[in-house]
């Protein structure tokens, strides 16, 4: 399996949303990277770290020296779109409105 890329981010912070903390890396050509431990406290169905890496290789990067890996937003709103999962569904409006 290829070696996942890290990203050198221009800003990192982390959102409170309902109750869990969600860390947030913004890479340099704008797009925003969530950090896959955190999205599992809404999506408890989202699938372990080697399954996304071979799903989704391209979406997914490492954060400086983290060794936690981080979803591009975009595909999170894609993987997420069919979820029926209430907090799923409150975090993917959240993230649309405040993020």
């Amino acid at each position: 399996m290829p070696k996942t890329p890290r990203i050198d981010p221009v800003r990192q912070w982390s959102e409170r949303h309902a109750h869990h903390q969600l860390h947030i890396a913004e890479a340099g050509d704008g797009r925003l990277w969530l950090r896959v431990e955190d999205l599992r406290q809404w999506m408890p169905g989202l699938a372990r770290d080697a399954v996304l890496l071979q799903r989704h290789p391209g979406m997914l990067r490492l954060v400086d020296a983290s060794p936690s890996l981080y979803l591009e937003a975009g595909t999170f709103a894609w993987i997420s779109q069919k979820s029926s999962h209430v907090a799923t569904l409150k975090l993917r409006t959240w993230l649309e409105s405040h993020v």
